[in-house]
């Protein structure tokens, strides 16, 4: 005998429900896609622009003490000798700290596309900002475990701050336009990539392959940016002791994966991390005051540093403030504990920063930021309908429902039109050719033959390494190069009025250097020295290069 018929089974089983039709199936399986549909879309827009922006208006070279022009000479160094590069600044041996993997991959492309270095430094912070991208679907997509999260995250990410610090680490939309390429911004990409592994490391079945990824993935933040890797560690160690139904030996085994990476980064050829700490002639060292033993001592010019003003800061900060009430449910519900462990680790140095001399202390507030923009997405998923973690589900009638939807959208609508407004303005703003550093740039380098080395104050020749010339004096700290102070002496002696023919003779020669660039403000005495010592050569924006004769 045949199979009862359905008709025959509904009749005798009762009727069972048919469910919506087809058409409202598909229509909410759909629905279901739209949050990833629209982050894709936001986040090609956002790597489409801030690409435009590096190649075309090049708006951080501007801004002649940019970190810009440190990191485009590394990239031009990397580019010369992928293998073995020299000083990218100085007519030296001495390493630098900022021969990180990333740049190293960069560099080697632009050299098989023929590339300049300029170009170099926009592919670096178009490579930045999609890893970045990445990182954050990949985080909050498998941390929270809600497809509307990665969208969330990358909308307050990017759009959390109000007016941030023009500032390396913060890695504001309009910012990008500037610090893309910046070592700190990939590594803010590296550390979400990385937190997204040590989640399925510690959530998923125990695999050496992931466990290896993590160890290269931490190793690497830590030779792309030691400073902001410092929360990529501490953030990992964190989330491994507190994250919730893990093993003991599941939690032991990730925080020595990630402490390994302290040692795992002396196999990198080009420089060493420990010696940059411990050998470094010097480390930038900003602090609230003077430290209070100064004070004690009677020294009452203490001047506050911008970072411990409260109104700046809290500009900065923006719409994350509202993450501190998320970290405060955090710590009453005994949920993402390592969210609150991992901001309070980063404000411990700031805070210690305001009562002794720590290097860099005052730069560890922006990363207590990138916790409270995690507290953030979780305030907004909370207030979302339909988000459930097993202890919070939004309850209540239609019109609370709503009205919590149209709370979260309008937080989000107001970081997007904050952000994309000023980023749009900064994008299309009139800007001052005579600022724009890459025509004097290029200039110098057709002039100087290969091997010269231009002197001239720091401010004006920071930008010339990027074409390709060395220099005697850097205007930002390299702590491998281990006569940078002298350096910057003997400079500042060369250009002082009173210093005699002879003085100024004997830096020349020990420097071997080629040219000295000059402008307005240099005093009558050293171009009337260089009138009778070199030919004289007019650049753009007023200033004058002497080559000078052997």
């Amino acid at each position: 005998m045949g199979e009862p018929s359905q008709a025959a089974v509904g009749g005798a089983a009762g009727t069972v429900p048919a469910g919506p039709p087809a058409p409202w199936r598909r229509l909410s399986a759909a629905l279901r896609w739209w949050p990833t549909v629209l982050f894709v879309l936001l986040g090609l827009g956002v790597v489409l622009w801030v690409g435009r922006s590096l190649f075309v208006t090049q708006l951080a070279t501007y801004n002649p003490r940019s970190d810009f022009w440190e990191h485009s000479g590394v990239l031009r160094a990397l580019m010369d000798n992928p293998l073995h590069p020299r000083n990218p600044h100085l007519d030296s041996d001495d390493a630098s700290s900022r021969y990180m993997p990333l740049f190293v991959g960069v560099a080697i492309v632009a050299r098989m596309l023929q590339l300049d270095a300029f170009q170099a430094m926009a592919l670096a912070g178009t490579i930045n900002v999609s890893l970045l991208v990445v990182g954050v679907y990949a985080f909050f997509l498998t941390y929270f475990r809600d497809p509307r999260a990665p969208l969330y995250g990358l909308i307050v990410v990017l759009g959390s701050w109000y007016r941030g610090f023009k500032f390396s680490n913060v890695y504001q939309l309009v910012m990008l336009f500037e610090i893309a390429g910046y070592p700190s911004t990939a590594c803010i990409a590296f550390s979400f990539i990385t937190f997204a592994i040590a989640v399925r490391v510690l959530r998923g079945k125990a695999s050496p392959w992931w466990m290896t990824l993590l160890t290269l993935s931490t190793t690497n933040a830590v030779l792309t940016h030691p400073l902001t890797a410092t929360m990529t560690v501490t953030g990992v160690i964190c989330m491994a002791w507190f994250e919730a139904e893990v093993s003991w030996r599941r939690r032991w085994l990730v925080i020595g994966l990630a402490a390994a990476s302290s040692g795992l980064v002396e196999l990198w050829p080009y420089f060493s991390i420990w010696r940059t700490f411990l050998g470094g002639e010097d480390l930038d060292t900003s602090w609230i005051v003077d430290g209070l033993e100064d004070i004690a001592a009677g020294d009452l010019q203490a001047k506050q540093h911008l970072f411990y003003s409260l109104f700046p800061l809290l500009r900065t900060i923006g719409f994350a403030v509202i993450g501190i009430h998320a970290l405060s449910c955090f710590l009453y519900a005994g949920r993402h504990r390592f969210v609150v462990a991992g901001a309070a680790v980063m404000l411990l140095p700031f805070v210690a920063n305001s009562f002794m001399k720590l290097p860099l202390g005052h730069r560890f507030i922006l990363l207590v930021i990138p916790y409270l923009q995690i507290a953030t997405v979780w305030l907004l998923l909370r207030a979302t309908p339909g988000y459930s973690e097993g202890w919070w589900v939004l309850r209540g009638g239609l019109w609370r429902k709503v009205l919590s939807s149209l709370c979260v959208a309008g937080m989000l609508g107001a970081m997007v039109y904050v952000n994309v407004s000023l980023a749009w303005r900064a994008d299309h703003r009139k800007r001052d050719e005579r600022r724009n550093r890459v025509a004097l740039c290029r200039a110098v380098a057709t002039a100087v033959r290969p091997g010269g080395v231009v002197l001239g104050d720091p401010s004006t020749t920071w930008p010339l390494p990027t074409c390709g010339v060395k220099v005697v004096a850097l205007l930002h700290q390299n702590p491998l190069a281990q006569d940078q102070r002298e350096r910057g002496r003997r400079v500042r002696e060369f250009l002082r009025s009173g210093t005699s023919s002879r003085r100024r003779r004997a830096i020349l020669a020990q420097y071997r250097v080629s040219h000295v660039i000059t402008h307005a403000k240099t005093p009558a005495s050293v171009r009337s020295f260089l009138g009778d010592r070199g030919a004289k050569r007019r650049l753009p924006s007023g200033y004058t290069l002497y080559t000078l004769k052997r």
